[in-house]
């Protein structure tokens, strides 16, 4: 029992730490990526501010002198514009952009630009370009923000540089127009150059910052889910684990009842409660074992006590407004290895399972229960039906020394829209009958059995109910009936005997169908257990569920 503890512990483990993971991630890089456009905005709004003082300090000036008397004085700055060239050189300075510049576009195609003024941030190590410099426009986004702000479109133009080597790095470029004196239209743009290495550093430390607070916050959430886990689940299951335990050894019912011991309603409870009558049921089977002195004779009780058994788990009638529903089991021995069970799921939906188990007698009927139990806890768990079909396999194969298998066909019946989900693992195909139709067999592919591969994933279909229509499910004891001739009684005969009682409650459907095949076995003795489970959707709908 410890190895197998261990193991479930593994599991839940592993897959905490995958979600966790998962988690981090998504919450990293939904924070990465918010951030970065935060951070952004902040640079957008830095550079536009950096352009509107420096478009402010430009007003003052002509800036074309400026550039004629640049041009022929190189080496010297006139008096008059050294007011204007030291505030836009410390402007760049104070805020650590790279560039300030002023530029004339070329106004024909926009593929060449002049410098009238520059200068490089003091920190930037970059050269500033002299006044009548002429470059060609480095890409076609500057053309396209060039031509907007000439022609009034825009009141400014933010270009990103973030791809490829680039000779003054990553960087952000926002552009506004300058109208000079005396002028009535904009030829002249006053360009911004921020370098976006500040940005990367600050992106870089938010991110391990949000890795750091996530990794701390998954290892609280880890070991939180671990305490609550093992509470919850671990230590309920090998408590009813060790009860089992200590009963197969004394053959003693508790003084304490499991259910008030574990103090819960969910599906553990069920557990332990169908733990607790199951002791109950097998001490009382001992009792009556003992009374009975011959080996026949108590043989015959123990079978008695198993079918008794058996029919006790079959579903008890629950009211439907919406649907008729029927079911029967007839085993073929004392005790079988079919199985039908349906039960609400919540108000809406009602879960149905028609099953057989291979094999026959005890053996069959024991894996019924099992495979019974199991199906009705991932039902009641909130799985659709292929993963059902899929977890159920994945327990039954863990648990299966004998190897044995079972044929299952299971769904969901929304009771509002009709609409049944259903999977199959191995069954037999169910026969539908839509309103003023026949029966004929439903086209649905088959999946492996239960228990027999671990690992088997199921897929899973629907079918949209109306008023009037009919869903038979069955074993293969029906198709498979002997005669005394060793025939088979066979689908089409199965077809037919639907087809002949279409028009009647599902009860005498179910009816004719065993006196059809009572009548087709003769003298031939039943070898195999017969289940029959029928669903209508009744043509005037209550919807009182």
């Amino acid at each position: 029992m410890g190895k197998r503890h261990l193991k479930i512990k593994q599991k839940i483990s592993l897959g905490m730490i995958i979600i966790l993971f998962l988690f981090s991630v998504i919450i990293a890089a939904g924070g990465y990526k918010i951030f970065t456009k935060i951070l952004l905005n902040v640079y957008f709004d830095n550079s536009i501010s950096i352009a509107r003082a420096s478009q402010s300090i430009c007003s003052n000036y002509d800036v074309s002198s400026y550039s004629k008397s640049r041009q022929e004085n190189s080496n010297e700055l006139l008096p008059e514009y050294k007011i204007f060239h030291e505030s836009i050189v410390n402007l760049c300075n104070d805020m650590g952009a790279t560039f300030i510049y002023i530029i004339t576009p070329d106004q024909t195609d926009y593929k060449h630009i002049t410098f009238d003024f520059s200068c490089a941030g003091k920190n930037s190590g970059k050269t500033p370009f002299n006044a009548g410099y002429v470059r060609n426009t480095t890409n076609v986004e500057y053309e396209k923000a060039y031509r907007r702000l000439i022609e009034g479109k825009s009141e400014y133009e933010i270009v990103i540089r973030d791809k490829g080597l680039l000779e003054t790095g990553h960087h952000i470029t926002t552009l506004i127009p300058l109208k000079e004196t005396g002028h009535s239209s904009v030829s002249k743009l006053i360009a911004v150059e921020l370098p976006m290495k500040y940005l990367y550093v600050a992106r870089k430390d938010y991110l391990l910052m949000v890795l750091m607070v996530t990794v701390l916050a998954d290892l609280i959430i880890y070991f939180a889910l671990q305490a609550f886990i093992q509470k919850i689940l671990v230590n309920k299951i090998i408590r009813i684990s060790n009860e089992t335990v200590r009963f197969s050894k004394e053959n003693t019912i508790s003084e304490n009842n499991l259910v008030d011991i574990l103090k819960t309603l969910d599906e553990i409870g069920y557990l332990a409660d169908s733990v607790t009558d199951m002791e109950h049921q097998i001490v009382n089977h001992i009792k009556n074992i003992t009374a009975i002195t011959a080996e026949k004779e108590r043989a015959e009780t123990q079978l008695k006590i198993a079918a008794a058994i058996q029919l006790g788990a079959l579903p008890k009638p629950i009211a439907l407004g919406s649907i008729d529903l029927y079911a029967t089991m007839q085993p073929a021995f004392e005790v079988g290895g079919d199985f039908y069970d349906f039960f609400k799921i919540d108000d809406k939906h009602i879960a149905l399972v028609i099953a057989d188990v291979s094999g026959k007698g005890v053996p069959a009927a024991l894996f019924m229960m099992i495979s019974k139990i199991i199906l009705r806890k991932n039902f009641k768990a909130g799985m659709s039906p292929a993963e059902v079909l899929s977890a159920t396999n994945q327990e039954l194969c863990e648990e299966n020394p004998e190897e044995m298998f079972v044929t299952c066909f299971c769904g969901i019946l929304d009771l509002e829209t009709n609409i049944f989900t259903y999977s199959n693992a191995g069954h037999e195909k169910p026969a539908l009958m839509k309103k003023d139709s026949s029966f004929v067999f439903e086209d649905i592919k088959a999946g492996f059995v239960l228990g027999g591969m671990s690992g088997i994933k199921y897929a899973e279909s629907q079918i949209q109910l109306e008023p009037g229509d009919i869903l038979f499910n069955y074993t293969d004891g029906i198709p498979e009936a002997m005669s005394p001739a060793n025939k088979e009684f066979g689908n089409e005969r199965l077809i037919d005997t639907l087809n002949s009682s279409k028009n009647k409650s599902l009860e005498e459907i179910c009816k004719n169908m065993r006196n059809a095949i009572e009548k087709f076995n003769d003298t031939a003795q039943q070898f195999d257990d017969i289940t029959m489970l029928a669903i209508k959707i009744k043509e005037t709908q209550n919807k009182s569920y």
